[in-house]
């Protein structure tokens, strides 16, 4: 009866230590999701900052980036240029900024007027996507992410 007792108590001292190893798991799983989670929202934090609130749009159209531009044509006559960019750390560092932003940013474009002379950004949109139209995806991938539009 006793070796059936102590038996009985190491299943029950082996199930409770496998139940504490798969919470203590999913646990960490979900401070590690939330960790990612607030990464991202941190570094849109940063794009916000920078090129202000974001846009929203499930299919970007090159007449829409067109339009855009179009609106602010006086600047880009005196002077200006226009930049089209895919949000990466590598394309910012394109038009001068040095920002932090990692991974977590796909499906983000900056459309920006730059002024040619003190090389400041005198206007900007930030969009967020689900995709790009055909023709302006074409015309990214061949400026590897950057369309740069001058007068």
């Amino acid at each position: 009866m006793k070796w059936g007792y102590t038996m009985y108590k190491y299943i029950l001292v082996a199930a409770g230590g496998i139940v504490a190893g798969v919470a203590a798991g999913i646990l960490i799983r979900k401070i590690i999701e939330q960790s990612e989670k607030n990464k991202i929202s941190e570094r849109a934090k940063i794009l916000e900052e920078c090129f202000g609130e974001p846009m929203f749009t499930n299919t970007l159209s090159m007449t829409e980036v067109k339009d855009w531009i179009k609106a602010r044509e006086e600047k880009i006559k005196s002077g200006s240029k226009a930049v089209v960019l895919k949000v990466s750390e590598k394309t910012l560092h394109n038009i001068g900024k040095q920002l932090d932003i990692g991974d977590g940013v796909e499906n983000n474009i900056v459309i920006a007027i730059i002024n040619s002379e003190t090389k400041k950004i005198d206007d900007s949109a930030l969009i967020k996507y689900e995709k790009l139209d055909a023709n302006l995806e074409s015309s990214l991938s061949k400026g590897n992410g950057v369309l740069v539009v001058e007068a």
